[in-house]
């Protein structure tokens, strides 16, 4: 007889398998339930970066712009005239929040800086639909070049320190700033390019002069006009003041002050091309520097009112754009125009004009009209400083001025270093370095 097989049953075998399943798939849940709690904690940990960042920008920003009221308060402020240049005014701010000891910490840790007698310079709460997000806090401090514990400021650059606050997390920025204003001006009148022939026009009155002393008294002279290579230029611009009659007295500045209110030695011209700034020595530095303004310009129209602007309150006004200033327009602060300046008679500008043209001077009117990169009449009074310049396809080309008209008893151009100044007032400190920690 044959062997008789026991029958195994495979019932065991399905349970087993389908252990082996869950099991499997309870190892995938599990992994992918971690790997989205992962996400959602790398999700959180970006948005409360993210926040942390916004923070301490916020402060920033706050600091900033209070940097740019503080600083110009301290120098209007001073009835000593203690107070005069903007590395003064910058001082005087640090010197309020440099604590007892007279230094600043140098320290990033929040909780170092808590612990000094250095004074918070702003602090304020972020909140969204009535919660609060979180805190900052901003310091100031010198910047590296002056020594950042030092209260004494001598470049005009500031370091502010923002701590953004979300629960124990932070994020800190330290950013150096600058304050934005146009370099030094040399003259009172600054031609930066070749001065063609006829392309510096005089009134007939000797009534109009152009004087590069200091009205405010802060600074030494300047020249009276100021032209890139006395060559050609400087020629020109003399044949044009002593064209008909010898107005030369009428021209005095650093190489031939007024003695008994008269530069009887000739008119002060000179060569400014090497006291210039880096950004004015080119086309493309120029209009960099005129779209760093236009972003802080409080007006892009031309001047058409008769009082624009104050003393208390200077204007920055930027136009793209030719621009033409009507009659009787009494100005305060920075006019910088993109394009042809025509300037009407018996009013005033205080501060600083920049005129940079976009068409090429035609003094002469060869072929049809004659074109000055700027037109300012003889009745004017500009108590600062202008600069005239043309960028024609993306070079710096003639430049050309005409003071028309027959003059007055008011009208020229008078260096004041306190207008130039105040025409920065408007202008906030720029970022030139940025660290994140």
């Amino acid at each position: 007889m044959k062997p008789v097989r026991k029958q195994h049953s495979e019932r065991g075998l399905a349970m087993v398998t389908s252990l082996m399943v869950l099991s499997f798939l309870t190892v995938i849940g599990a992994a992918m339930l971690a790997s989205t709690n992962v996400d959602v904690r790398i999700t959180d940990n970006y948005r409360t970066n993210t926040q942390l960042l916004f923070l301490a920008e916020a402060g920033f920003e706050a600091a900033r712009e209070q940097l740019r009221v503080d600083v110009e308060a301290k120098i209007k402020a001073s009835s000593a005239d203690s107070i005069e240049t903007l590395e003064d005014g910058i001082t005087a701010v640090f010197q309020d929040y440099d604590g007892a000891d007279g230094v600043f910490s140098t320290s990033i840790d929040p909780a170092a800086l808590a612990a000094s007698d250095d004074v918070a310079y702003r602090t304020g709460t972020i909140a969204a639909s009535g919660d609060t997000i979180g805190t900052y806090t901003a310091y100031i401090r010198n910047d590296p070049v002056d020594g950042g514990a030092s209260n004494t400021d001598s470049n005009k650059v500031i370091t502010i320190l923002s701590i953004g606050t979300i629960g124990n997390f932070t994020k800190i920025v330290e950013i150096d700033v600058k304050k934005g204003e146009f370099p030094d001006v040399p003259s009172a009148v600054t031609l930066n390019g070749d001065v063609p022939p006829s392309g510096f026009q005089t009134p007939t009155s000797n009534n109009f002069d152009v004087f590069g002393d200091d009205a405010a008294g802060i600074e030494p002279a300047v020249n009276a006009v100021g032209v890139i290579g006395l060559g050609t230029s400087g020629v020109n611009v003399e044949d044009a003041i002593s064209a008909g009659a010898d107005y030369s007295d009428s021209y005095c500045g650093e190489n031939e002050p007024p003695v008994a209110g008269s530069c009887a030695g000739g008119p002060d011209i000179d060569d400014v091309s090497g006291e210039l700034g880096g950004q004015l020595l080119t086309a493309a530095g120029l209009l960099t520097l005129i779209d760093s303004m236009e972003s802080a310009a409080t007006h892009t129209t031309c001047p058409n009112t008769s009082a624009w602007g104050s003393s208390a309150s200077p204007r920055v006004t930027v136009v793209r754009g030719d621009c033409n200033v009507p009659n009787n327009v009494d100005g305060w602060g920075l006019l910088v125009v993109n394009g042809a300046l025509d300037m009407g008679g018996n009013g005033s500008w205080n501060g600083l004009i920049i005129v940079v043209d976009d068409t090429v001077c035609n003094p002469n009117g060869a072929g049809g009209t004659p074109h000055y990169a700027a037109s300012v009449a003889g009745t004017a009074q500009i108590n600062g400083g202008i600069f005239v310049a043309s960028v024609i396809a993306g070079q710096l080309d003639d430049a050309c001025l005409n003071f028309n008209g027959g003059g007055g008893s008011n009208g020229g151009v008078q260096y004041n270093s306190e207008t130039v100044r105040n025409a920065f007032a408007g202008l906030p400190f720029f970022p030139v370095a940025w660290r994140e920690y």
